[in-house]
């Protein structure tokens, strides 16, 4: 005859609680502590954790700029500005990255390649990728499907026309 146990306490940065479970005689072949104990603690634990709201912290109060991860043509992020409520205030170029400001806001700042060098195709779309070459007088070859996870030659290095940029999509 067996018993499993397992003693903790959480949360784990500043505790305030302690819990020890103890199951007597555990069937089907399992008796040690990290199968049989160890999940009935969890349970508790989470149950706990839930319902006292003096254990979670306080969000932050501050909102940072960021930048977000899509860039591309004017018009979808105009779309996808207005998608998320926000209003765009200022357009460098038709064709940049969209930055967010915590005022609501939004700005569109140039990411168009410059002239002799291959551009930052990474995490674009087939068919934007393929614009973005042409803009820069490069062919492209495309392996996959989904965003642009991979290129060679690296962003920024030197290219000449009719060069050709090796993508691969996920």
């Amino acid at each position: 005859q067996y018993n499993a146990s397992f003693v903790g306490y959480f949360p784990a940065d500043a505790p305030k609680y302690s819990c020890i479970v103890v199951v007597n005689r555990p069937s089907a072949g399992r008796y040690y502590a990290s199968s049989v104990a160890v999940p009935v603690f969890k349970e508790i634990a989470d149950k706990v954790y839930a319902s006292d709201i003096s254990i979670h912290k306080n969000p932050k109060d501050t909102i940072y700029r960021y930048h977000a991860y899509h860039y591309g043509y004017l018009d979808d992020l105009q779309t996808l500005s207005a998608n998320l409520t926000y209003k765009i205030i200022a357009v460098d170029s038709e064709w940049g990255s969209l930055v967010f400001e915590a005022t609501g806001e939004a700005k569109v700042t140039s990411s168009f390649p410059q002239k002799g060098k291959v551009p930052n195709l990474k995490g674009l779309g087939l068919r934007d990728a393929i614009y973005l070459a042409e803009k820069s007088e490069m062919k492209i070859r495309a392996e996959g499907s989904g965003k642009v996870i991979g290129q060679n030659p690296d962003p920024g290095e030197d290219t000449r026309k009719g060069a050709t940029i090796s993508i691969t999509l996920n």
